[in-house]
Order: structure tokens, then C-alpha cells, then sequence
């Protein structure tokens, strides 16, 4: 009996895989997010294909075996009309955190005052962002469409 229940198992597993989807495919509808902007400073999203070139050895110690699909990935994401833009992270209302590109005026704009001193003044951001969300490569990438930032006298729950 435990051999015919793992048979089930493994040939209901095999046809699961090799009958997968082919890539992702995204939504076709635009969605909105409010939330507060994550505050990471040390943003690796932004490492330019340049940098990363010029520091090829050092990358690929870091990287690993990773290495040929960042670079490939990057090309994808610059073919794709990203290279003037910025990952930001949102954590929406559900404490759920996504990772939405920003046109880097934007970004730039919302990093203008030190989030550290906005906190000690009791204020923080809330972002309003449409996005939409394209297939680079085999992923799903969301680029914003429209972004509204404000200042709210809330301080959201930062995670430690």
C-alpha cells in the first residue's frame, strides 16, 4: 500500500512539473498600493551593470554560481526600459511588503529628508503607487504607473 501511495506521489509530481506553465505571465490590470516605504539604506537592487562589470572578479566571488543569471537578468530588466529606475519596498496595509520600481526623480524626491529625522519628528511617509506588473525574463516585475507621496503625522511599526 506505502509503495502505490508514494507511485501516486511521484508520478502525480512529475506531471505537475513537466506540465507547469512555460513563464510566468502577469496580470493584465493595473493595482494600487498604499503603504509605508521600507527603509533600507543600503539599496543593492541598485548595483549598475558598469559597476558590476568593472568589478567582475569581486562579483563573481560574491555571486557565486548566480553570477551569469544576475548579469542576464540585469540586461533583461534594462531592455525592459528599468534602467531609470529604482526598487522601492512597501509594506501595504497588510504588513505584506512589495518591491515596486520607481522612476529614480521619484525616488530620489521621497529620500530627500533623512527618514531618521522624519521619525524623531513623529512623521513618516505614505506612498500611494499604481502599479502595473510586467514579465522581464522569468519573473514578475511591478512598475509603478503613477506615485503620490505625502507626510502622515503615523508612525508605521518598523520591524527590527
Amino acid at each position: 500500500m506505502k509503495t502505490v501511495i508514494w507511485l501516486i506521489a511521484a508520478l502525480s509530481t512529475f506531471i505537475l512539473t513537466a506540465c507547469g506553465q512555460e513563464g510566468a505571465t502577469a496580470p493584465e490590470k493595473t493595482m494600487t498600493l498604499t503603504g509605508y516605504p521600507v527603509y533600507k539604506f543600503v539599496n543593492l537592487s541598485g548595483i549598475d551593470q558598469k559597476a558590476l562589470k568593472a568589478n567582475e572578479k569581486k562579483a563573481r566571488e560574491a555571486l557565486g554560481e548566480n553570477y551569469d543569471g544576475y548579469v542576464k537578468y540585469h540586461e533583461a530588466m534594462v531592455a525592459a526600459g528599468f534602467d531609470q529606475h529604482e526598487a522601492l519596498r512597501v509594506m501595504g496595509r497588510d504588513a505584506k511588503e512589495i518591491e515596486i520600481y520607481i522612476p529614480n526623480a521619484d525616488y530620489k524626491k521621497l529620500w530627500e529628508v533623512n527618514p531618521r529625522d522624519l521619525r524623531k519628528q513623529g512623521k513618516s511617509h505614505l506612498v500611494t503607487i499604481e502599479y502595473e506588473a510586467i514579465v522581464v525574463g522569468e519573473q514578475i516585475v511591478n512598475r509603478a504607473t503613477s506615485f503620490k507621496a505625502e507626510l502622515v503625522d503615523h508612525e508605521p511599526t518598523i520591524r527590527k
